[in-house]
């Protein structure tokens, strides 16, 4: 366990920085062309629209199989009252959310692998967003929570799941095209 303990951390310290790449491939495939995230007047709204995560969705393959749905396929399944998707897919939709809706000045969709206490390991996706005043937080499945630095969010998500994070990265989510994808800016890695 120890061996596939470590091969996992290396992985994804490897795997983390071009991570981009693999969402940007599995969202266009995932693309719901005729959908459209909508635009929302207050930041409740969006843990709102998705249920709080109470229509969470594990990936293919017992979560093998880790993709991120583009966010119009996650509005098409919001719509359709069909189950939303997995922490991932609910990130990238507050990336867009916040940035179509003028909510946020600065959005990141951000990730970490952590490790529990029981030796096992896990990864998991938020958004690391500023507001207009400068004020940071990280959004999980509820309301966001505020934090002091930018180099503060996988410690506090990884503290909820009474883990602790051995790496993290962050894309900065620069625009939105007309579609409604996302478009990723350089990666910045925190641990």
């Amino acid at each position: 366990m120890q061996i596939f303990r470590k091969f996992f951390k290396f992985l994804y310290k490897i795997a983390g920085p071009r991570a981009k790449y693999w969402y940007r491939l599995t969202m266009f495939l995932t693309k719901a062309r005729d959908y459209r995230v909508p635009v929302f007047s207050r930041i409740v709204d969006i843990p709102v629209r998705l249920k709080w995560g109470k229509q969470y969705r594990k990936d293919p393959w017992g979560g093998a199989l880790d993709y991120m749905s583009h966010p119009t396929r996650i509005e098409r399944n919001i719509l359709e009252k069909r189950k939303i998707g997995d922490c991932d897919d609910h990130a990238i939709y507050w990336c867009v959310a916040l940035l179509k809706s003028k909510l946020a000045s600065k959005v990141w969709l951000s990730f970490y692998g952590m490790a529990k206490e029981d030796d096992s390991i896990g990864g998991h996706v938020v958004c690391v967003f500023e507001d207009f005043d400068g004020v940071l937080y990280y959004a999980d499945y509820g309301m966001p929570k505020k934090i002091n630095y930018i180099t503060v969010w996988p410690y506090a998500s990884a503290n909820q799941r009474d883990a602790f994070p051995f790496s993290a990265h962050m894309f900065e989510v620069t625009s939105i095209k007309s579609d409604d994808t996302p478009v990723f800016g350089r990666g910045r890695k925190i641990i």
